[in-house]
């Protein structure tokens, strides 16, 4: 096939991300490359790109000696089975029996006359003609660096290397071996794309909602690991009757909102989308429902399949109570005192102590003992009787980071106990807003 070398690494780049990682199969760590498209799956979605290819079929000999079947011959493969096997082989394939024909030797002549090979005619048989398409699996990152080093504009790619598999008695396919690439012939082995698994239809349904790839990376920051047992955890979690996007990972929640048509609520693979979102950057992603939910920026499309378990009501987190109180603190002011924070504690004393009374107290004590604190200036007016709250510092810090940097921070609190050893600490989610459309929810630590 005739493809251009700056239309082919743009393919590579976009899809190349979309392959399982090294623990999954084999094939699945290539890309699909088929006529006009690559396409590459990880199991959970799958994403495709247009190719701008031309003449991806040929014509090709299949030689003599390789149209039989594994063994040596027809007869020899038929020799090693049975009267019965021989009569079920003649079923399958509609090769009609005499009644007479009760002996081993009568039956395989029947099968031989039909399949119009002989032990006499093999020496004979003419190579046959076959159409095959310049259709190959291949890792991705390998044939982009080959790409790469290439000087010409455009170039071809042809199977240079086939191998003859024998899918029947009667029926042989070729599978690609080897490519060549350029007018030097680089060589990169392939596999067969017979094996790569089934792929969805990339068919887009009724649109659900656009955003751009950096708001989905702002949802998607409270997302946990695929490794999570509960899906919901790895997943965006697209909210219809709320119009919000949102993810969790256990101890925080994202939620994005945006207009989202329709009522009902989807669960997506993460991972996928954080892949497109980060491809697309500034610009919008569209996003359709249908049987699997497609997302489409210019060329890539990824679908997904929406994860069926149950979702928990997660936006019923944000809804505020009576009881509620809020603070407004200077985006940057709070910014200042997390990143101190962040880089004094170690990993096993991750938590900031806010204290809320005429200021907002920040408070950090690292394992080795150094202890420090700043005090930030409330907007407005402030929280009387002191309340305080413990947070873990690398939540507070990814909040921070994703919301509105023109806009002062609203720190929504619920009430404290009001007695005990625990008389004025805050034990329930705390929340973080910039009144743009972004809300974090980060649970609190014990202090």
């Amino acid at each position: 096939m005739e493809v251009k070398r700056k239309d082919l690494m743009d393919a590579l780049q976009k899809v190349g991300k979309f392959t399982g990682n090294k623990g999954c199969f084999p094939i699945v760590q290539n890309v699909l490359v088929t006529g006009n498209s690559i396409i590459a799956t990880d199991l959970m979605s799958a994403a495709k790109v247009t190719l701008d290819a031309k003449n991806f079929t040929r014509e090709m000999d299949v030689p003599k000696e390789k149209v039989i079947w594994p063994e040596d011959s027809l007869i020899d493969e038929l020799a090693d089975l049975k009267v019965a096997q021989l009569k079920g082989l003649c079923l399958d394939y509609g090769i009609s029996l005499e009644k007479s024909m009760k002996l081993k030797d009568q039956i395989m002549e029947a099968i031989v006359k039909v399949s119009d090979i002989s032990a006499d005619e093999e020496e004979n048989r003419e190579p046959r003609k076959i159409e095959v398409a310049e259709q190959f699996c291949v890792a991705p990152k390998k044939l982009l660096e080959i790409v790469r080093s290439l000087d010409e504009d455009e170039f071809t790619i042809a199977v240079s290397e086939f191998k003859v598999i024998s899918v029947s008695l009667f029926e042989s396919v070729v599978a690609p071996v080897e490519i060549s690439i350029g007018k030097n012939f680089m060589k990169l082995p392939v596999l067969d794309p017979a094996e790569f698994p089934e792929i969805p239809e990339f068919k887009p349904g009724a649109k659900l909602f656009k955003e751009t790839g950096e708001n989905l990376v702002r949802a998607l920051s409270a997302m946990g690991k695929d490794s999570e047992p509960a899906a919901y955890k790895s997943s965006l979690v697209i909210d219809g009757a709320h119009d919000a996007l949102l993810t969790c990972d256990g101890g925080r929640i994202n939620m994005l909102t945006t207009k989202i048509k329709g009522k009902n609520t989807l669960m997506i693979p993460g991972n996928a989308v954080r892949k497109i979102a980060g491809i697309a950057k500034k610009e919008s992603i569209v996003v359709y429902d249908g049987e699997r939910v497609l997302l489409k920026y210019e060329d890539l499309m990824v679908a997904c399949t929406p994860n069926t378990e149950e979702i928990p009501p997660i936006w019923e987190t944000f809804k505020p109570e009576e009881t509620d109180r809020s603070v407004s603190v200077k985006h940057d002011d709070l910014k200042s005192a997390i990143k101190q924070a962040t880089l004094m504690l170690d990993d096993e004393f991750k938590a900031a102590v806010l204290t809320f009374n005429g200021a907002i107290n920040v408070e950090f004590e690292s394992g080795a003992g150094k202890y420090a604190r700043d005090s930030l200036e409330i907007i407005g007016e402030a929280i009387d009787p002191e309340i305080k709250v413990g947070l873990n510092v690398a939540f507070i810090r990814d909040a921070i980071a994703n919301l509105d940097k023109e806009s002062d921070v609203k720190i929504r609190l619920t009430a404290p106990d009001d007695d005990g050893d625990d008389a004025g600490v805050v034990n329930k989610p705390v929340y973080f807003e910039d009144g743009k459309g972004f809300n974090a929810l980060v649970m609190p630590m014990r202090v």
